[in-house]
């Protein structure tokens, strides 16, 4: 959030920041330079999400998919990158923790980060963990 981030920013690079801006000094010719920072969600129509959970062919879909996943307890879909540089052994940690009171399937559809350096030095540290929990 804004607050871990604001505070990241003072500790590593020691710049200044009051409330939601940071006050980079530059000792070139143009001084200072303000960045403004903050939290910006992003959110759904909940509306819309709950209409479309009461329609009869949203539900008949809801159901085969549950069929064809071995009709888990819970299903997880995870609408994200599955980027190793944000949280997956913290989320692969709490999914072990779900599997172990009963029967869970966790769905993330995947896009590659391969081209990304923080994403490929991570990932030997991610697979190592799963293959020890398994």
């Amino acid at each position: 959030d804004a607050r871990n981030f604001s505070r990241a920013v003072r500790s590593l690079l020691g710049v200044v920041s009051r409330r939601n801006v940071i006050v980079a000094r530059d000792e070139s010719a143009s001084g200072a330079h303000e960045v403004e920072f903050g939290d910006y969600p992003i959110s759904i129509d909940a509306d819309e999400f709950e209409q479309l959970g009461r329609d009869p062919a949203v539900r008949r879909r809801a159901r085969q998919i549950r069929s064809e996943l071995g009709d888990p307890a819970h299903v997880i879909l995870g609408i994200d990158r599955l980027d190793y540089t944000k949280g997956i052994r913290h989320r692969l940690k709490a999914y072990g923790e779900l599997l172990e009171e009963g029967r869970s399937v966790w769905l993330t559809p995947r896009s590659s980060r391969s081209r990304c350096p923080a994403a490929s030095e991570s990932r030997p540290t991610v697979v190592c963990a799963m293959r020890s929990s398994s």
